[in-house]
């Protein structure tokens, strides 16, 4: 956890290749990792792949990190020019949402999701 907390970022990769139907659509439809939620819960701003779709929708959706895609040997950030990342208002506005949606990945919070979802089956 200390570790994590004096990140600038968490970089979630994702895999090299993605091998078969099954196995994409996982990927796309519900991989958001254990160490992606640790590092919201700590407001730590996401680098992701944009092949993760729901990862990378709650990225863009919260503003919470940055997304990028990979090309080859290529990799491209959605929405921002290479040369910006040594912006540091840039860093400043990711880490001010990542920390905003904080709240959101803490164990109260989650347990609480939890026990309504419990509650409600």
């Amino acid at each position: 956890k200390k570790e994590i907390k004096n990140m600038l970022a968490l970089v979630v990769p994702g895999p090299q290749e993605i091998n078969g139907y099954f196995y994409a659509t996982k990927l796309s439809a519900n991989f958001f990792s254990t160490k992606a939620a640790e590092g919201l819960s700590l407001g730590i701003p996401l680098i992701v792949n944009s092949e993760i779709k729901e990862l990378s929708d709650y990225v863009r959706d919260h503003q919470c990190g940055l997304i990028f895609t990979i090309t080859g040997d290529d990799i491209q950030f959605e929405g921002i020019k290479t040369d910006e990342l040594k912006s540091l208002s840039l860093w400043q506005k990711i880490r001010a949402a990542a920390q905003h949606c904080a709240p959101e990945f803490r164990r109260s919070s989650v347990f609480e999701q939890y026990l309504k979802y419990w509650h409600n089956a």
